[in-house]
Formats: structure tokens, sequence, C-alpha cells
């Protein structure tokens, strides 16, 4: 390390830092050495042009192009270059000439008159048009800058892997690089929107969406020309950047855009000063920069975005918030001590204040008071925010008490001088005011900290005499009380991990709860949802984040931490009918209050009539301040009911998250039966009842929506008029689809669905009334099997639904008895969808109720050799909703012919840990010596974490003795179980056990510890206890011990 006096000065100013800087260089130094011997990549994902605006850089572009021809994406195959030089004086003309006879195929030179860069990119873009370039990703790199070696390498990565979405633009890190010390420094105010080593995937609608910089953004070329969109040459001073990426994002809300952290943009800090950031005196003493850039780069951007959405979107109230940040508050110290107040008029400041203002009307102020990424914002310029710029918000004329440590900080901010004083108990402090200036603006700061232990009792503040709001801990309080002792208040928590119409229902009937009992309220909501579980994730089952969905105050207000409290069903209230009073009088020492459901409560209160239920239920969902963006989505439901019509009815095909998931395994869950509605049956149903009517289908299945509609074309034109609701472009993810559709289908005059679901119960809340009906009142069982016969060849579905379609005739039949018609139809529903383990399950239940025994041994060996296949079998055979499928197995019994058979039924009874499955282990074994009956065996472990506990000896004899019945009083039946089960344990299990040993891995080990508190387990391993006594005078007592045990086990439970 060679030392210099500039060094020598920083390592005695700070050592901590110079090292650190010293290690940094070194590693960058060390990862880009190697970097260059990672392998090229000559064939690219896709190809891309960069667009550069030339002027006066000439000691900077063998850099420049050095860093773009060694990518490691093989350049001369890849990437091409259309350089814009705009009027220079110096030798970069030259220069570009050099590298562009070396590499002609890629390399464009265009010269035109100076006219600033915006001008010289747009010449570059219609250089494209106008030569038909086929790259589909355009960049803007700069010509003092340069890239890191990986950098189209990792972005031509991150879009491969991202193929299948519909990008808009793809962001890279930008790091600076200041040119005068040689230092990389990652102090960019965005860097907290990428992840490490990750690549982020984020709607173009969502607060994650933001991006100011051109020149480290890919952008869709066919977007930036199916848009029209170029770089606005009206914009004399900074932001042309921000301002044509807004206009992307605005233009392609429906868009997902890509945040790329391993891609790295080396922005040059130049050390004249000269780089576009570097030079702020000059920047802040122009008047162009408070008028002309607020005028055109920012009000423009409002006035477009309103024009093509009506409203502004949360990632383009984030833009101009994080705007306004970097270049008014963290400048606003630089701009007080510039000249601009001489330079600026006094109606030019005013109307710098009234552009800023209409901005801030349209932002939300919960997007100003949850900014906590951006630096340098804190609750100090969160409040002159509101005071400079929000008059008519109320946050402005707030009192902020902030506990930190030991210490209460006080702030109030006026643009009035004002009296104010605090009341800590009865000591009287009057405050003096600090001056701050933004431009003319003065602003009167009120500050004070007092230490918490001098606090006895209460705080209360009075600003002009009259008694100030104070805003502490998220409450809007007249005075604060240290000393007071809270005692809880009962509470109705909402605290469902479902999907979102789940989540919503549950809280509304929590807020209802909440004023029938008068209990507080509050709610949760969980990342994630319960519904990944069915791999129902990519089909219509979507989480929005809490803050899109409701207004700050609400969210302030109910929203609980959700580490606080664990997630819960709300199963409890209503396991069994209460009045209202018993609902209220709960032990409060013993339980704080209930969780909410979803259910309806005029079904589990009495007392509690429906229709006035369901009419307040209405009443508190219009009164939830939901976000504006949600709001919008109601209106926009209203505009939709315009066009078809005010009265209609609705058919809610409610499938796609049964046919396309995992659901469809699960042919006994009552999920099948609430949700499952064939097309076929839509179609009778709309013959029966659709007449005259305007009936609008809300469906998943958009493919098979489609099929519906074209159907009524051709067999019944112009007979029925009938819409189908597809997906709104106004709506910009799932998430804002549901929302608008539910609220579409509350407004219906009846709705026709399988049975109730979250989504149809939730759409009846909010219409406050009993909208939904049944077709299965309508259609009786035979009818609905004739339609599906009748037109399940003339729909033309896919062979997924044509599968369904041909097992919900087999379920129909089972349920009428007709056992054989059963087994026929579900032999066709195999045909169609030969992967449904659900199918293959039943097929085998049909031909154990038909006495087939040889089909279903045929079908059980058949999948038995495919282990991947076998697993998951058995999978959804141990489903607690195929009960009934288990049971049959073991009620009959099959000789040593059916080896499936047997095998299957010793499955099912080590599953319910029944002691005769040791037989059918020896049973077995004594046929099959071979290796392939222990895999199959080891298969078993698979079902779930528990079931290898279930195997243990302790469980087995556990098991045994608490279905012993009377022979539990004879010593000599329990040592020769024991015994057998040894021999068993030993013999037989032990071997499969060294394997599941070495290779089974415990997902849930919260299933585990739960057998291990079985009554079962605990018995089994008393009883080994008692075996292992000396002379096995345990025995004696052992009858003491054990109802010692069922006692302490009843009590616990208890």
């Amino acid at each position: 390390m060679i030392f210099n006096s500039r060094k020598l000065k920083k390592f005695k100013a700070n050592p901590r830092l110079f090292f650190k800087d010293a290690i940094k260089k070194k590693i960058f130094y060390l990862g880009s050495m190697y970097k260059k011997y990672l392998p090229k990549k000559y064939k690219a994902f896709a190809r891309y042009t960069i667009v550069s605006a030339v002027y006066n850089v000439e000691k900077y572009l063998d850099d420049f192009f050095n860093s773009i021809i060694n990518q490691r994406l093989d350049f001369k195959a890849n990437i091409f270059m259309i350089l814009v030089d705009d009027g220079s004086t110096d030798n970069s003309a030259n220069i570009i000439k050099k590298y562009q006879k070396k590499y002609p195929k890629n390399i464009v030179y265009i010269y035109k008159e100076n006219g600033g860069q915006a001008s010289a990119r747009n010449l570059g873009l219609k250089y494209m048009q106008e030569n038909e370039y086929k790259t589909p990703w355009i960049t803007f790199t700069d010509p003092d800058d340069f890239l890191d070696i990986n950098y189209f390498y990792s972005i031509d990565s991150a879009l491969q892997n991202y193929q299948d979405s519909k990008i808009s633009f793809v962001a890279s890190q930008l790091i600076f690089y200041y040119e005068n010390i040689k230092v990389f420094n990652n102090d960019n105010v965005l860097k907290f929107l990428f992840g490490k080593n990750d690549i982020k995937l984020v709607n173009n609608s969502s607060l994650e969406c933001i991006q100011l910089s051109a020149p480290s953004t890919f952008i869709n070329y066919d977007l930036l020309v199916d848009k029209n969109i170029v770089f606005d040459e009206s914009i004399k001073l900074c932001s042309e950047d921000a301002n044509f990426i807004a206009r992307i994002m605005i233009n392609s809300l429906n868009y997902q855009s890509l945040y790329v952290d391993n891609a790295l943009y080396f922005y040059r800090r130049r050390s004249d000063g000269s780089s576009t950031m570097g030079n702020q005196d000059a920047i802040l003493n122009n008047k162009n920069f408070y008028i002309n850039t607020t005028e055109r780069a920012y009000v423009g951007i409002l006035n477009e975005t309103l024009r093509i959405n009506t409203f502004v979107p949360l990632s383009i109230q984030r833009w101009f918030l994080c705007l306004y940040i970097l270049q008014f508050i963290h400048l606003r110290k630089a701009i007080n001590k510039s000249k601009i107040l001489h330079i600026l008029s006094k109606s030019e400041v005013c109307y710098f204040f009234q552009m800023w203002e209409q901005i801030f009307y349209y932002i939300q102020d919960e997007i100003i008071l949850l900014e906590n990424d951006i630096v340098l914002f804190d609750v100090f310029e969160k409040i002159l925010t509101f005071l400079l710029f929000k008059p008519k918000s109320k946050y402005h004329q707030y009192v902020f008490v902030d506990k930190k440590n030991d210490k209460i900080q006080i702030l109030y901010l006026s643009l009035n001088q004002c009296k104010v004083k605090i009341c800590v108990d009865d000591e009287v402090i009057y405050l003096n005011a600090q001056q701050e200036l933004f431009l003319d603006k003065k602003i009167f700061k009120y500050h004070y900290e007092i230490q918490l232990e001098d606090i006895r009792n209460k705080i209360y503040i009075k600003i002009n005499d009259e008694y100030a709001d104070i805003l502490y801990e998220k409450q809007i309080l007249k005075f604060v009380n240290f000393n007071k002792i809270n005692v809880a208040k009962a509470a109705i928590v909402s605290a469902k991990p479902d999907g979102f119409g789940m989540r919503l229902s549950s809280m509304l009937v929590g807020l209802y709860l909440s004023k029938k009992l008068s209990f507080n309220f509050y709610f949760l909501w969980p990342k994630t949802t319960d519904l990944e579980q069915y791999n129902i994730r990519n089909h219509g089952v979507s989480l929005p984040d809490v803050s899109t969905v409701f207004k700050f105050n609400f969210i302030d207000k109910y929203l609980l931490d959700n580490g606080e409290i664990k997630e819960n069903y709300g199963t409890e209230i209503w396991s069994k009918k209460r009045t209202v009073e018993e609902l209220k009088n709960i032990n409060l020492q013993e339980q704080w209050g209930w969780f909410s459901t979803e259910q309806n409560p005029s079904e589990w209160i009495y007392n509690i009539d429906k229709e006035k239920c369901l009419q307040e239920l209405s009443f508190i969902y219009k009164n939830i301040p939901f976000s504006y963006r949600f709001r919008e989505l109601m209106f926009l439901a209203d505009e939709y009911l315009s066009k078809i019509g005010k009265d209609f009815i609705a058919i809610h095909i409610r499938s796609g998250d049964v046919v396309f998931s995992d659901t469809k395994n699960l042919i006994f869950h009552p999920m099948m039966e609430e949700r499952y509605f064939p097309y076929e049956i839509a179609i009778e149903l709309i013959k029966n009842i659709g007449l005259n009517q305007n009936v609008v289908i809300f469906g998943q299945d958009q493919q098979s929506n489609r099929k519906l509609i074209d159907f009524f074309k051709k067999y019944h034109k112009n007979e029925f008029n009938i819409f189908v609701v597809e997906k709104n472009e106004k709506c910009h993810d799932d998430n804002e689809q549901m929302f608008f559709e539910v609220n579409l289908l509350s407004k219906a005059k009846a709705v026709y669905s399988s049975k109730e679901s979250a989504f149809s119960r939730l759409a009846m809340y909010i219409a406050g009334k009993n909208i939904l009906i049944s077709y299965h009142s309508i259609l009786d069982q035979k009818i609905q099997i004739n339609a599906i016969k009748k037109y399940g060849n003339l729909l033309k579905l896919d062979n997924i639904q044509r599968s369904m379609s041909y097992f919900f005739i087999a379920l129909h039949y089972y349920n009428l008895k007709e056992f054989l018609k059963s087994l026929d139809y579900t032999r066709q529903a195999i045909n169609f969808d030969v992967e449904n383990y659900g199918y293959i399950l039943f097929l085998i239940y049909s031909c154990l109720l038909t006495n087939n025994l040889q089909e279903a041994e045929q079908v059980i060996c058949c999948n038995m050799d495919n282990f991947s296949v076998f697993k998951k079998i058995l999978f959804y055979l141990c489903h607690w909703s195929n009960l009934r499928i288990r049971e049959k197995i073991i009620e009959l019994n099959f000789d040593n012919t059916f080896y499936g058979l047997n095998f299957l039924k010793m499955v099912v009874l080590f599953e319910k840990g029944d002691p005769m499955a040791s037989k059918f282990l020896d049973k077995m074994l004594k046929r099959n010596k071979d290796k392939d009956f222990w895999e199959r065996f080891y298969l078993i472990c698979f079902l779930c974490p528990d079931v290898k506990l279930k195997l243990h000896l302790s469980y087995r004899l556990g098991y045994i003795l608490i279905h012993s019945g009377i022979k539990i009083f004879n010593p000599f039946y329990l040592i020769d179980s024991f015994r057998n089960e040894l021999v068993c344990y030993r013999i037989r299990i032990n071997e499969t056990k060294k394997i599941l040993d070495k290779t089974m891995i415990f997902n849930d080990e919260s299933n585990v510890l739960k057998i291990k508190n079985h009554l079962s387990y605990k018995l089994g391993a008393l009883l080994i206890q008692t075996h292992k006594s000396r002379f096995k005078i345990g025995y004696c007592i052992l009858l003491f011990r054990i109802v010692k045990l069922f006692c302490k086990h009843y009590y616990k439970r208890k």
C-alpha cells in the first residue's frame, strides 16, 4: 500500500474508514480480475442496441468502448451501438470512427448540430426505426460511464429466466465511480430496490416499481415504438431521464419490470464536476430547474397520467415523492444558500409552490408517512412536506411525540409563530421557535426532548392556549399518560392465512362482532396464504400488499404485526352456537378474545337475523377506508354495470383453482363439491333461467368461457344476451381483477353457483342481501348427468375440463349407488387426465365397491413400479378426505395373489397405527424378499412427517394398549404383545429404519412433536420402560401408572 499525503491525512482523521475503503478497493479489483476468466456467452437470449449521445468526452471513450466490447456476452453477435455526436468540438468523432472501422457491423456513427442530449437520443431512435432494427431491447449508456464485464450477461440471463412475463424495462444497479479519488461506492439512493445477488420482478403499478435513470435501464423497444415514447426535448435542465422512464411506466401499468442486482452500471463522477449530477451549484442557481423542469418534467407527467388512466398509480406517486426528496429535500440547505431568490420573481416562486401542491394533491398521505427507504427523509421532512404542499392534510396540524430509548421527543412545525407550551405533570415549559427556510417560506420549528424518568404522570401540549392533537404510537390523543397501566380490552382478531377474498370476509365479520360485543378489532395480514399447499398460486389466487388496499389511518388503527400473534382460521368461535352474551363473557384471565371467522354470524349466534346481519355487513364494507386505487376499482364495476344494464343475473363458474391445481386430486374434499361447476351444466342452467335476462359469466378459465359463448352463438343465436367478464385492461394484477369482479358480482339480482365460496360470500356481504342460489337446487343429479352427456362433445373443452366433467358424472352415479356406471365414467375421466392421482384412487375404490378386484390389482401394480407416481398415490390415499377409501380397503380381505391390494392395506394399517400392520408386514415378506419391497415400504414414510414415528415401537405398543380393552388387566397378554412387536420392530422395521435415518428429512417438526405428545406414544414408552424393569416387576404397578398417565393427559387437554 503506497501512502501519499492525502492518504496519510485520511488515515489520521478516520483510520476505520481508511481501512474499510482500502479493503473495498481490493475486493473490487480481485472481483474484476476473476470475472475476466469467466466463460463467454456467444448466443444470447435477446439482442441489444445502445444509443449514446456524445458530446466532448474524448478522454472517456476508450474506457466506454472497452467495457462494452469486452463484455462476457459476445459483443459482435449480440450488441449494436448507435453513437450520435451532438456537435462535439474535441477528438470524440475520430475515436468513435476508429472503433467503427474495427467493428463496422456493430457501430454506427451519426453527426448532428448541438441540440442537447434528448435530441441526440431521439435521433438515434429515429435511425433505428428507419433502418428497421430488430433488437427487442434498447439502452442509453452515457459515453463517459462504463460497464461491468458481466453487465449484459446478467441482463440477458434475467430476461431468459422471466421470458414468460410481460416486461417493460430492466433496471441495473447504478454504482458511483469518484474519479478524483478512484473509489467505487454504492451510495445510490435507490439501492434499496435491489435484492442481494437477486433478480426482483415487480408490477409497474406497485410501490416497488421506481426508476430514474435511462442509461442504467433496458427498455422494451416494441413498447417504445407502439406508444410513440421519445425523450422530451423541451425539458431544459435535469430529469429528462426520469420523465422518460415515468412515461414508460404509465403506458405499461399492466406490465412488469425486473431489477437485476448483479448488472453493475458505473456512473462516473468527474473530477472537474462536469457530470450531470456533479455540477450542483450551476443547477441550483438556474431558474429552469425550478420552473421549466417542474412544469415540463413533473406536471407534464401528472397530466399525461390522468389523461391515460384517470388516476395516479402508486408507482408514479412514489416517483414524484422520490424526485421531490432528491432534488429539494436533500438540497434544501444548498438551495437556501444559493442566489436563486434573487433570480426568481415572487410570482415564479408562488408558481413553483402551486405546481408542487397540485402534484402532492394526488399523492396519498400514507405514501409520504410510510416512506422509510429513501435516506434523510425523517419525521421533520415529512411534516415539512405536509406543511408546504398538503395544506388540507391533518398531519401537519399534529404534534409528533416519539419515544426513543429513554427520551421523549416532541416536534411541531408551523408557518406562523405560535405560543407553544408543554405541560409535564405540574410543570409548564414554553418553547422557542427555531427558524428554517425553504425558498421564501419561513418555517417555525418547535422541538423539545425530555428524559422519560422525569415524567411522573402525563404530558399535554397547548398551541395558542388550545389543546393540541398529539400523534403518539399511531394514536391521536389530547394527552399522553406515561404512568397509566393499560388494562387489555377483549378483542376480535381477523388472522386468517387464506386468500384475499376470505380475508376481507373475515375482517367484515370481525368488525361486525367487535361492534356487537363492544370489543376491540384488529387484523393480521400475513404475506403468504395457505392456498399454496394446493399449488393454486398461479391461478387467480394472489395477495396484495396491505398498504395498497387500505388507507393509512385504517392500517394504523387496526393492523397488528405478524410477529405479535399467530395466524388462525377462527373455527373456535363458530364451532358451537352461542348467544351474544356467552361470547362476551369469556374469562379474560384465560382468553383475551376471539379470532374472527368468515362465516355469517346469523348461522352460529342465536337471535341474529340473517337479513339484518347482511345489511350491517354491507354498511361496514361501504365505510371501510379503502385506498384511492381500490375505490377506483369500485367505480370501474359501476362503469361496467352501465354497459350491460342494471339488472343482470350472474353465473359464477368457480372451477379454475380446482381444475388447474392439485385440489383436483382430492376427490372427496368438500372443495370439490363447493367449487366445481361444469360448463355443460352452465348451458342447461342458462337455458332454464336466462331467457329475457342479461346473463354475466364470471369464471377463471377464460378459454372455456369463450367456448361457452361460441356454443350459444352457434346453437342459440340471438336467443340469449350473454356477457363474459374478461381481464379488464384497467386492472393491473390479479388482486385488482378479483376486487373489481367481486364488486361487480355483488350488483347481480342473483348469483348462480355450485355452493357458497369465499368469493360469492364476499359478494353477498357487499350486496347486503342473500343473492346466492345453488344450481343443485334447480337441477337434480339426473338432469346434471344428462346435461354433461348432451353438451360434452358440442362444447369442445380442453382435456382437463372434459375429464372433470366425466368424473362429475362418476361422482353423481356413486351418490346414486349406481357403482358400475360410476366405474365406467371414472375410466373415461382417466383417459382424458392420466396424471390425476385422485381418479386412480377413485377407480380402485369403485372396483372394490363392485367386487372387481382383478382390475383394482392391475391398476395398483401398473403404478407401483413408478415410485414418484406411487408416492403421490399413497400421499393422497392418506389424506383425511379419503377416509372412506381407507376404511373400504381395511374392511375387505384379499388372498395372497393380490400383492398390490395387500400392500395398500398394509400402508393404511400402518398409517392408522393398527397392530394388524405387523402381521401384514410378515405376510408381505414371505412372498417378497426382493429389494423392490423395501423401496416401496420406504415410500410409506414420505406420506407425511409423522408416519415414521407411527412406525416407532413406542407408538405401536401404546396403540395396542389403548385398543386392548379388558385384556389390559392381563400381564401375560401385554408381555406377549410386547415380544411380538419387538421381534417385528427389530427384524423387519429396523432394516428400513437404517435407510430412512440416512435419507429422510422432516419438514414439519411440529407434527413430529404432536405425535410424541399422543397418548399412544407415551403409553408405549411406559410399556417399554416397564418391560426393561428387573424381573418384570414393573408390571405389578403398571395399571396404577397407566391410570396416572391417563389423568395427566386428560387434564392437560382440558
